[in-house]
């Protein structure tokens, strides 16, 4: 009974209703590993203010290394985000013109798409009270050479390369988390 009142209360305070029982890729719940108690989770859920969804992706440059892979997860936990959804996806590079349409013709374009076709990625839906602020703070500045002069700390500080390989996507506006459902085969909203 507890969970299905946990479920309605997210469904109502959210634009998607997740089950608490939704796992992450090593099977465990949403309650698991997490950095504080299922109580402070109880009061955030029961919260009036609405929590905010955003789109997380981890590019292929940190999801072929665990050790990374691992440290941007620990980061996400740490800042309290509950994640909605988590999937690895294998893009084609059609769905990478399709996802990046915004950037083309940009001088990177080409290099962004390839990249992003070069190896599996991680989506998250992430859910915060302040969602895709947090997680853009949390990323950094986009670019490498800025983030670790600014916000050394940040993930693309620590871990990102270069401009492309940052490690790092995160939408911008509240809209573009359901871009993944619209736009990729990969559903990760369903």
């Amino acid at each position: 009974m507890r969970a299905r009142e946990e479920r309605g209360i997210l469904a109502r305070s959210q634009f998607l209703s997740i089950q608490s029982s939704s796992s992450r890729i090593d099977g465990s719940t949403l309650w698991d590993r997490r950095p504080y108690e299922r109580s402070e989770m109880t009061s955030i859920l029961r919260s009036p203010q609405a929590l905010q969804l955003t789109l997380a992706l981890i590019k292929p440059d940190a999801v072929a290394h665990p050790l990374i892979l691992e440290a941007v997860h620990q980061q996400i936990l740490s800042n309290k985000f509950l994640i909605v959804r988590m999937r690895e996806l294998l893009w084609r590079k059609e769905e990478c013109q399709q996802f990046y349409k915004e950037h083309e013709g940009r001088f990177f374009y080409q290099r962004l798409v390839e990249f992003m076709a070069s190896g599996p990625i991680r989506a998250y839906i992430l859910a915060h009270k302040d969602a895709i602020q947090l997680w853009r703070t949390l990323m950094g500045p986009t670019r490498v050479f800025r983030a670790r002069h600014v916000a050394p700390d940040s993930i693309r500080g620590s871990f990102g390369l270069t401009d492309t390989r940052n490690t790092t996507h995160g939408s911008d506006e509240d809209n573009s988390c359901l871009l993944l459902h619209y736009k990729s085969p990969h559903n990760l909203v369903a």
